[in-house]
């Protein structure tokens, strides 16, 4: 049984990887459930292919916009 309330839950870490340049990706529940029901509801339920992916792309992009971004 999980004890914790449901408004808490939601800012608790939901996953973490290591991105394959060696940046420290993480999302909480609350922000995941924003992604996959509002930006991109096409991976909602593949947690599992969006790990791999941030561990391993197919294709990693410099921005052109912002320099500081890899």
């Amino acid at each position: 049984m999980n004890k914790i309330p449901q408004k808490l839950q939601l800012h608790k870490t939901y996953f973490e990887i290591k991105s394959k340049l060696g940046i420290q990706v993480s999302t909480t529940l609350g922000y995941w459930n924003m992604i996959t029901n509002i930006k991109h509801p096409t991976i909602k339920g593949r947690e599992r292919e969006v790990k791999q992916t941030l561990y391993e792309p197919d294709e990693i992009r410099v921005s052109k916009k912002d320099k500081t971004v890899l």
